[in-house]
């Protein structure tokens, strides 16, 4: 990623498991914006586990899903270029 560029990290989190996230929130400290699901986005884009991550560009496309680990690093790379 070129030190100008910037990825934006969104969570969002099912209702059914409040208590999971008020936990997950106190005890992770993510610095990113994490909202409760209380109208049935979950539902709406299929999430079956949690984390579910969708990786999202610029003009809303979805562009990767639930990757992880190296296949992450690597999609980010085809993205942004390798880090500098």
């Amino acid at each position: 990623m070129r030190s100008n560029d910037a990825v934006d990290g969104y969570v969002i989190y099912d209702v059914r498991k409040e208590a999971e996230w008020t936990k997950a929130l106190k005890e992770e400290q993510l610095q990113w914006p994490n909202f409760l699901d209380t109208e049935g986005i979950a539902d709406i884009y299929k999430v079956k586990f949690v984390p579910t991550m969708y990786l999202i560009d610029a003009q809303g496309v979805m562009v990767g899903e639930n990757l992880r680990g190296e296949a992450l690093a690597n999609k980010l790379a085809e993205l942004f270029g390798e880090i500098e």
